[in-house]
């Protein structure tokens, strides 16, 4: 039931913006794929793109194509999930370590009655993935892909 966490193998990345917008746009995802990122539990159906989709919303990955394949996605998982738990605080009592096959139906459940099926979420800033990038110790290996992407 766990997302995996796999670091980036060695692949051609073309350059891709990472800085948000200054904008802070706000969509909607199902609450089974925000719970999913926030924990890196599986609520959601197995399949890893709607994920995606909130980590591409979160920092604004413009990609033309889909280069943000699965192992890109696992480097910033962690990181959107902190995200998550910051603009939505309530989510913190969740507790992935608690997650099991046999309860987390009853988790999404009590969730979705006191949220509802949608999340909004609202892209980073700048500063906000900056602060994320700082106060994480185990973002070393995405600070030097970002690096390697802006040469």
């Amino acid at each position: 039931m766990q997302i995996r966490h796999t670091t980036l193998l060695s692949t051609t990345i073309k350059p891709i913006e990472f800085a948000a917008k200054k904008q802070s746009v706000e969509v909607e995802f199902p609450l089974r794929d925000v719970l999913s990122v926030a924990t890196g539990k599986a609520f959601h159906d197995g399949t890893v793109h709607p994920l995606i989709d909130i980590v591409d919303h979160l920092f604004s990955i413009k990609l033309g194509e889909s280069l943000i394949n699965e192992k890109f996605f696992y480097v910033l998982r962690p990181l959107a999930g902190k995200a998550v738990l910051h603009q939505h605080s309530q989510l913190q009592e969740i507790r992935p370590e608690d997650i099991t096959s046999d309860n987390y139906l009853q988790i999404f459940r009590q969730q979705k009655e006191q949220l509802g099926n949608m999340l909004p979420l609202k892209k980073l800033t700048a500063g906000e993935v900056k602060k994320l990038l700082k106060d994480d110790p185990e973002a070393s290996t995405l600070k030097q892909i970002l690096q390697s992407l802006k040469r």
